[in-house]
Formats: structure tokens, C-alpha cells, sequence
């Protein structure tokens, strides 16, 4: 009876991952993107900037910069500069 527990046994570890199966990867980075906003309104503090430069990581968004600014490298840029825009962050 133990031998069959422990062939048992054995065959289950058997038929686990192969070696050199390929592993769990890490999530990659989220996309970045830059919108160039007409003018955008900050809901928070009431503030109207011309210009500015909001950067969205993922779903999120991760800054809002001066008017000039230039967007992080890499970053795909929409432009939208005859539309107003509301920012809640």
C-alpha cells in the first residue's frame, strides 16, 4: 500500500511543470500618454490653465505640467486644443 502512495505520489509530481517551461512574466509598465488641453480646469482649486500638459499612466492620471512643457519620452500625445478639459487630481 505504500508503494502505491508513494508512486503515486511520484506521478504527481511527474506531470507538474515541464522544465524549461516558460514562467509567469511581470506585468508590463502601463502605458503613458500626454493629452495638450486647450484649457484645462483644475475642479479642485478652481484654477483654468492654458495649455497645460496632462500625463495619464494607465487609467490614472499622474501629472498636469505648465503650458511649454514637453511630454515624458516614449508617451503617446493627443492634442486637443480648441476644447476645455476638467481635471479632478
Amino acid at each position: 500500500m505504500k508503494s502505491l502512495l508513494l508512486c503515486l505520489a511520484a506521478a504527481g509530481l511527474a506531470t507538474g511543470p515541464a522544465l524549461g517551461a516558460e514562467t509567469a512574466r511581470p506585468a508590463p509598465p502601463p502605458k503613458i500618454s500626454a493629452l495638450r488641453c486647450g484649457r484645462l480646469l483644475d475642479v479642485r482649486t478652481g484654477a483654468l490653465k492654458e495649455g497645460a500638459l496632462v500625463i495619464v499612466q494607465g487609467d490614472r492620471i499622474d501629472r498636469v505640467l505648465d503650458a511649454g512643457a514637453k511630454p515624458p519620452e516614449g508617451a503617446a500625445l493627443y492634442t486637443s486644443p480648441r476644447r476645455n478639459t476638467m481635471s479632478s487630481s
